[in-house]
């Protein structure tokens, strides 16, 4: 997997919340349009259709409560975002195979227009729910800290850029005036005279003569 970067994800974050968006809407839109007129979404006119259709509904309302909580905590670049899609994708993957298993089971993909629909509107549960957790997934760290550096654990380029100025500023009040430096005492230099360098010990010749020490 490709690192990932704060720039990349502040882009990916506002089409992810987007996408969100529309997909919670698609819900709402979908439950309306069947609880109005479901002819023009069933695949089938039978009992049993309709009864599996509107077991749904239960999980379909949790799937829109997830959805929603993402976008919103996306939004607002809260931590628990990442708590809601992983909820999101991982609803979206459940519901999609149990509606999957029951299309296949009684062969509605191609028994009519409506079981084409029935395809593409799968096709796009399971796009859209493995997009959710692999997002997430990738920008794990950055959900769960927003404004830090997912691949070092540090702080993001314009934190640390105020970081430095706060660290210069307090340098520079911390620095003495100009008046300070002048009532400051000036430092005394010693000067030492050169001395002849002796021998480390006492009894030491040095060019068949002794040499005391200094």
């Amino acid at each position: 997997m490709t690192p990932a970067f704060p720039g990349d994800f502040e882009r990916s974050r506002r089409r992810v919340t987007v996408g969100l968006t529309v997909a919670a809407c698609l819900i709402i839109a979908f439950w309306m349009v069947w609880w109005s007129d479901r002819t023009l979404l069933a695949s089938r006119t039978t009992s049993s259709y309709y009864g599996f259709e509107d077991d749904f509904q239960l999980a379909d309302a949790w799937l829109l409560t997830t959805v929603i909580a993402a976008a919103i905590q996306l939004w607002r670049q809260r931590a628990t975002a990442l708590l809601w899609l992983l909820a999101a994708g991982s609803a979206g993957l459940y519901l999609l195979g149990m509606d999957m298993f029951y299309d296949l089971e009684h062969r509605i993909y191609g028994s009519s227009s409506g079981g084409v629909i029935e395809l593409i509107i799968d096709i796009l549960v399971a796009a859209a729910s493995l997009g959710v957790l692999w997002w997430s997934w990738r920008y794990r760290w950055l959900l769960l800290n927003p404004g830090r550096d997912q691949t070092r654990g540090r702080r993001s380029p314009c934190s640390l850029v105020g970081e430095r100025a706060r660290y210069a500023s307090e340098l520079r009040r911390a620095a003495p005036t100009t008046r300070e430096r002048a009532r400051a005492p000036e430092p005394t230099v010693r000067s030492h005279a050169p001395v002849e360098h002796a021998s480390v010990c006492p009894n030491a010749s040095i060019s068949g003569r002794h040499t005391p020490l200094d």
